[in-house]
């Protein structure tokens, strides 16, 4: 029964993650279409592309479109964080894995371990925006799976490392009486 719930959160899990992947890299694609060269052509379909890449990278997105159709309709935040939660719940199933390959240490409640990784995985980017060493050791490039995947997977000591930081932040401006 246990393992039936672990499927239940990995399938779905990993569609979410290889869906999100996928949908970043091609949207880099697009990117790096629209800094090459201008060479106007129509492809089969009979629409114009600027480029060979900005035609290859349509081509990409319509074959991701069939596989993974939730990220055509939605916004672009709510895609990420879906994605996000996604990474967040893996990380947790990969730590349930992990604890059962290593019986001596049990988890508690297992089956409410991968929510708590889907709401690390939303907080990954509240944390960014307020607490500024995240947003800046990250690099240009907005990504936070890895961080998503690694506090689902760290739950417990992601969640105890936020909270030292918050309180951290809040003594070092003191409010005055």
């Amino acid at each position: 029964m246990k393992t039936l719930a672990i499927l239940i959160w990995v399938l779905p899990s990993l569609y979410l993650c290889v869906g999100g992947i996928s949908n970043i890299v091609i949207s880099k694609s697009f990117e790096n279409a629209r800094m090459q060269p201008e060479n106007p052509r129509t492809g089969e379909d009979g629409n114009w592309y600027r480029n060979k890449a900005e035609q290859d990278a349509s081509i990409d997105y319509e074959n991701m479109i069939r596989l993974y159709p939730m990220y055509n309709g939605l916004g672009t935040t709510i895609s990420y964080l879906l994605f996000l939660m996604g990474f967040g719940a893996l990380g947790s199933i990969i730590r349930i894995l992990l604890n059962k390959m290593n019986a001596n240490n049990p988890l508690p409640a297992e089956s409410l371990i991968p929510v708590v990784g889907v709401i690390i995985g939303i907080v990954v980017i509240v944390v960014d925006e307020f607490l500024p060493e995240f947003k800046y050791q990250s690099g240009k490039e907005k990504f936070y799976f890895t961080m998503a995947l690694l506090g689902g997977l760290y739950s417990k000591e992601f969640l105890e490392s936020l909270g030292k930081k918050f309180i951290a932040r809040l003594d070092t401006n003191p409010t005055k009486p």
